[in-house]
C-alpha cells in the first residue's frame, strides 16, 4: 500500500487541485454576478420611486428586461460551471475506483491494473521529456484518457513553444490565472518574464520604452529581485559592448531556456505534480536496493551478469545512488552468478581466485576436463582446487 501512496499521489491530487481551482473560480463568478444584479436592482428601485411619465416607464421596462436577460445568462453560466464540476468529480471517482483494483482478489483485474499503471508511468515520463505524440498514441491505445494528466502537459507544451519563440504573453496569462497559488509558493516567474521583456526592448534599442516598462512592472521587489533589476539597468549603458560579462549573461539565448525550466517547475508545484517522474523514482529505488561496491570494480570478471547495476547503462544511472543496506551478505559466483553455499561449495584455484563447485564443473565441461580460470586464463586440474571454509 505504501508504494501505491507514493507512486499514485499525483493521480488523485492533480484532479483534486483542479476541482479546487474550479470551485474558487465559480465562487468569484457568482460574487461578481450577484454584485452586478444588486446594482441593477438598486437602479430599478430608484427608477420606481421617481416614476412620473411614459418615458420613465419605458426606461423601467427596459431595465427590467435587461435584468431578466442578465439573470438568464447567470443561470446558464451557473449550469455550465456546475456540469464542469460534476465532470471533474466523476473523473476523481473513476480514478479512485481504478486504484482500488490494486489489491483486488481477482488475479485478472490485478494484472490489468499493473499493466495500466506501467503504461501510465511511461506516459508520464514521455510527457515530461516532451515526447507528446508518443504519449498521446499510448494513451489512445491503452484507453487511459481519464487516468492521465495529458491536458496539463499539452497546455504546458503550448506555453513552452511560445517561450521558445521568444513570446511571453501566453505565460503571463497563465501567471495571471494562477496568481494566488504562485504567490503562495513565492514564485519568481512573473518577474523573470517582465525582466526578459525589458531585456528584449533594450536589445531592440527601444531604451525609452524599456524605462517606462521598468517603472510599470519593477515595483514591490524582493532584495534578490532588486539586484537583478540593477543588473538589467546596466544594459541601458553597456548593451553595445558585447564583451561586458553582465551584458553577455543577460542577452544570452539560454535565458529563454531558463524561463521554460522555471515555468515547468512552477507548473508542477501548483498542480501537485512531483518534479521527478515516477519511472525515475522506481528505477532509482530498485537500483539502490541492488547496488554494491562490487558493481563498480574495474575487474569486469567479478561482475554478476544477472545484476542490473552491473549493466553498462544502469551502472551510470546508479552511480550517485547510495549502496544497498545488507544485514546478511551472500557470496555470488562471478562466473555463473549462482549463490555459493553448502550446495555449491566455494573452491579456490592455485592462483587464489575462488569459484563455486558448479562453476568448476562447467569450466571443465568446456575445456576437455581442464579448468581454465576466466580471469587469469591459467589452466589447472580439478585436483589442484581446494575447498574454502568461511566462518
Amino acid at each position: 500500500m505504501d508504494d501505491l501512496k507514493i507512486i499514485e499521489h499525483s493521480t488523485l491530487k492533480v484532479p483534486y487541485e483542479h476541482l479546487n481551482k474550479m470551485y474558487r473560480n465559480v465562487q468569484k463568478s457568482i460574487d461578481r454576478d450577484c454584485s452586478s444584479i444588486n446594482q441593477t436592482m438598486s437602479q430599478i428601485d430608484k427608477q420606481t420611486k421617481t416614476l412620473s411619465d411614459l418615458n420613465q416607464k419605458a426606461e423601467l421596462i427596459q431595465s427590467l428586461s435587461n435584468l431578466v436577460e442578465k439573470l438568464r445568462l447567470v443561470k446558464k453560466r451557473s449550469m455550465d460551471l456546475r456540469n464542469e464540476e460534476k465532470e471533474q468529480l466523476e473523473l476523481i471517482k473513476k480514478r479512485v475506483n481504478n486504484l482500488k483494483e490494486h489489491d483486488s482478489s481477482d488475479l485478472i483485474v490485478r494484472k490489468n491494473f499493473q499493466k495500466n499503471r506501467l503504461d501510465r508511468i511511461l506516459i508520464d515520463y514521455f510527457l515530461r521529456n516532451s515526447f507528446y505524440k508518443t504519449a498521446q498514441i499510448l494513451v489512445e491505445q491503452s484507453n487511459l484518457q481519464q487516468m492521465t494528466n495529458l491536458d496539463i502537459f499539452l497546455n504546458e507544451k503550448e506555453i513552452c513553444d511560445s517561450l521558445e519563440s521568444h513570446e511571453t504573453q501566453k505565460c503571463l496569462n497563465w501567471c495571471n490565472e494562477n496568481k494566488s497559488k504562485l504567490k503562495k509558493i513565492n514564485s519568481n516567474l512573473e518577474f523573470a518574464l517582465r525582466q526578459q521583456e525589458f531585456i528584449e526592448l533594450v536589445r531592440q534599442q527601444k531604451c525609452l520604452d524599456a524605462v517606462y516598462h521598468s517603472r510599470k512592472y519593477f515595483v514591490n521587489l524582493t532584495p534578490n529581485q532588486l539586484i537583478d533589476v540593477q543588473k538589467s539597468m546596466v544594459l541601458l549603458a553597456y548593451v553595445k559592448y558585447s564583451d561586458n560579462q553582465t551584458s553577455q549573461e543577460l542577452l544570452s539565448e539560454t535565458r529563454w531556456q531558463y524561463l521554460i525550466d522555471l515555468f515547468k517547475q512552477d507548473n508542477y508545484k501548483i498542480n501537485q505534480i512531483p518534479e521527478q517522474s515516477a519511472l525515475t523514482t522506481i528505477l532509482q529505488a530498485g537500483l539502490s536496493a541492488l547496488k554494491t561496491p562490487t558493481c563498480y570494480k574495474k575487474v569486469t570478471a567479478v561482475h554478476n551478469h544477472n545484476c542490473p547495476v552491473c549493466n553498462i547503462n544502469f551502472n551510470q544511472i546508479a552511480k550517485p545512488l547510495p549502496y544497498a543496506y545488507c544485514s546478511n551478505s551472500k557470496l555470488i559466483d562471478s562466473y555463473t552468478g549462482e549463490i555459493i553455499n553448502e550446495h555449491n561449495q566455494p573452491m579456490m584455484l592455485p592462483n587464489g581466485y575462488v569459484y563455486g563447485f558448479n562453476a568448476l564443473m562447467k569450466l571443465m565441461s568446456e575445456n576437455d576436463g581442464k579448468i581454465k580460470c576466466p580471469r587469469s586464463h591459467e589452466i589447472y586440474d580439478f585436483s589442484e582446487a581446494q575447498k574454502v571454509f568461511i566462518l
